[in-house]
């Protein structure tokens, strides 16, 4: 988690693929995604569209 907050403390995004049996991290940022991620069972399309629509949100709550 220290990874995580030295990034977002950097200005940087993060978007973190979490496997289905870890426990979400508590972070609580506008520039943090969590994706809960099934490896026996990959989606990767999916993810890409989350993390699309996410950065698509993203940009609109900047203008």
């Amino acid at each position: 988690m220290r990874k995580t907050a030295d990034l977002l403390a950097a200005g940087y995004l993060v978007v973190r693929l979490r496997e289905d049996d870890l426990p979400p991290l508590e972070i609580n940022s506008t520039r943090y995604l969590e994706i809960r991620v099934y490896s026996a069972a990959p989606q990767p399309q999916k993810a890409m569209e989350e993390i699309s629509s996410w950065l698509g949100e993203l940009e609109s709550a900047e203008r």
